[in-house]
């Protein structure tokens, strides 16, 4: 199947052309190296292959092929494929809410004297996978609306909600959380304008 009336596409002021997209895939060959300065939040999901990656107090850590990782805003990562590679990067405009009932910070309440903060991934569950992988389909037609790519973006927040337990939530958002999400997402996004 194909897109129909790509030109009408390609020529609509709502066709993702910029820098930077809301959703983007991403390939890189082995021994490649890739950067990330990351203005949002963003979720990046390892589609195939392996990466090796630092950033912040994280240096030679690796992530594979069936993983999801929480990018914070003001990250900047270097990454080297270890194999050929393929991932998805969803921005995360909103991350104050998975929907309009559950609201981040509510996962705070699921940290138990056990918990230790770390970079946490999420398994790519067959959920996602089916998410993803239409979503590729339809990126590879040439679909690049930008409120198609908000909807997917909301769409992953409810496949969170739906199937993660709230545990695994925790950790994975857990860089983000705090008592004023608002505020510290304000924080975290200008504070690399200051002088």
């Amino acid at each position: 199947m194909e897109l129909l009336y790509p030109q009408e596409h390609l020529t609509c002021y709502n066709y993702e052309k910029g820098e930077r997209p809301t959703i983007e895939k991403v390939g890189i060959k082995k021994g490649q190296k890739w950067e990330l300065f990351s203005i949002d939040n963003k979720a990046f999901f390892v589609l195939n292959g392996s990466l090796r990656f630092s950033f912040g107090e994280f240096s030679g850590r690796s992530i594979i092929a069936g993983k999801i990782m929480l990018i914070p805003s003001g990250s900047q990562m270097v990454f080297r494929a270890e194999e050929d590679c393929v991932f998805i990067i969803i921005r995360l405009h909103d991350t104050k809410h998975l929907c309009d009932c559950f609201s981040l910070d509510v996962l705070l309440r699921e940290k138990t004297d056990g918990f230790e903060p770390d970079l946490y991934y999420l398994d790519i569950n067959e959920r996602v996978e089916s998410f993803l992988s239409f979503l590729d389909i339809c990126m590879t037609d040439g679909l690049k609306c930008t409120y198609y790519f908000e909807l997917k973006a909301k769409e992953f927040y409810f496949l969170l909600r739906a199937y993660y337990e709230k545990a695994d939530l925790l950790g994975f958002f857990y860089p983000l959380l705090s008592k004023d999400i608002s505020f510290s997402d304000l924080v975290i996004k200008n504070h690399y304008k200051a002088k």
